[in-house]
């Protein structure tokens, strides 16, 4: 990968952020009819799947034609992962990246070439908008597949620290403290835990940017990193199959979708285009990655666009909200689907300094809880209160206490878990 093709993509990446919708969607369907004829000439697996639904690459003229190709699932791409790879590349030189597997079914993707270079401009495209600097230091909490030293951080250039989320915060303190970062990115329960943990140290450094990513960012957790750190939380939204997909400016109103570099689709049951402030399944097709090609990819989280404009003046559009994983999602008896993000009004209960909403059956969700000293059992009635106005009288409620929850072994968080592998909205 050439520090020069990572300067070039990503002064055009902050250029076109800036282009009215009108011309950027023009870029996203140039983009996007150059992807597929590649993708038919190249890749074994969507040139089988063209032939079989009828289609060629002329078919496909802007993004409205994208429904005419089947959706690409993750168990499509763990069954036929080398027949999605590019024919000229050989998989060996590539760079590989898989994905924690938070939704039971991790997904490998390769990239090369300019295709890493592009990866690695959309990366860093949020972090130079919101303030930081090339040669700034960042404490990453990631996986240990993201902690790989890149050359150029050799010459200075977007150094790192990676933690693993996983790691004991009480042996991590030091390290951040040695290393006095500028910028800390990572999990938003981490962050949340190094932010109590700040306030009850006290420890010396104070980064001048907050970046969350990975898990769904509560009210609460947002308030209480952005008191102890005194500054704005600035969330992310992405995954490593598809890299950055949308973010927060510093005008926090909402998410900017990366449209100059991936066309998103928020679909229901008939996979037809949800409307503005509604629901939909996410489907994404990368336009920078010609490596592995991805189209119409099912990443498995559910969103809600919407059609307003931010003060910033980019052209970008907005998502209003993440509202998690589609297999998340707790599958009420009467057919309902609730988000996990209806979870987070515990966040408001006092008491609570950790919950976890695990739905065990149809008719039956087990709440776990790490509580403090002012938690009540006035307060375990009004957790079920909660709770009840959310799943309704059909749903039992079985509430446990835990001196902590452990994380999934991705290093996530997970606030609310589903164990019925049919919760899912298409």
């Amino acid at each position: 990968m050439i520090m020069p093709s990572i300067l070039w993509f990503l002064y055009n990446l902050r250029k076109s952020q800036y282009y009215k919708l009108g011309d950027l969607e023009k870029l996203q369907n140039k983009k996007l009819a150059s992807l597929i004829k590649h993708a038919y000439d190249n890749s074994q697996f969507y040139h089988r799947r063209f032939r079989e639904a009828g289609l060629r690459p002329e078919d496909i003229k802007d993004k409205e034609d994208l429904k005419k190709i089947p959706i690409t699932t993750r168990i499509d791409v763990q069954d036929n992962l080398y027949q999605f790879v590019s024919k000229e590349l050989n998989p060996e030189n590539c760079q590989r990246y898989t994905s924690s597997g938070s939704t039971g079914i991790p997904v490998t993707v390769f990239v090369h070439g300019n295709s890493e270079a592009y990866r690695a401009a959309l990366f860093a495209r949020p972090f130079l908008e919101n303030g930081l600097r090339l040669y700034d230091k960042m404490l990453r909490i990631t996986a240990v597949h993201s902690a790989n030293v890149h050359w150029y951080e050799k010459f200075g250039i977007m150094r790192k620290m990676c933690v693993s989320p996983v790691e004991p915060l009480d042996s991590v303190i030091p390290l951040f403290e040695k290393y006095r970062p500028d910028a800390i990115f990572g999990n938003s329960s981490y962050l949340l835990l190094l932010a109590e943990k700040k306030n009850e140290i006290n420890p010396t450094f104070s980064p001048r940017l907050i970046f969350s990513t990975a898990e769904l960012l509560s009210l609460r957790s947002r308030k209480e990193i952005e008191s102890a750190f005194n500054q704005k939380v600035f969330d992310l939204y992405g995954s490593v199959e598809t890299e950055r997909l949308a973010w927060e400016c510093s005008e926090h109103t909402g998410y900017h979708m990366d449209v100059d570099s991936h066309v998103m689709e928020f679909v229901d049951n008939p996979n037809e285009n949800v409307s503005y402030g509604e629901r939909g399944e996410i489907l994404v097709t990368p336009l920078y990655n010609y490596s592995m090609p991805l189209i119409r990819y099912e990443i498995g989280d559910i969103g809600v666009p919407v059609d307003d404009e931010c003060p910033c003046q980019r052209g970008l559009p907005l998502m209003e909200r993440i509202e998690g994983r589609i297999s998340n999602f707790i599958l009420l008896p009467d057919g309902r689907l609730i988000p996990p993000t209806a979870f987070l009004d515990l966040d408001d209960v006092s008491g609570i300094r950790k919950f976890q909403v695990v739905q065990l059956k149809e008719n039956l969700i087990n709440v776990r809880l790490v509580t403090n000293n002012s938690f009540t059992n006035e307060i375990h009635s009004q957790i079920t209160e909660v709770l009840k106005k959310i799943v309704g009288n059909e749903v039992d409620i079985v509430i446990d206490y835990f001196e902590d929850i452990p994380r999934e072994s991705s290093g996530k968080y997970m606030t609310v878990k589903s164990m019925l592998r049919s919760a899912r909205m298409v």
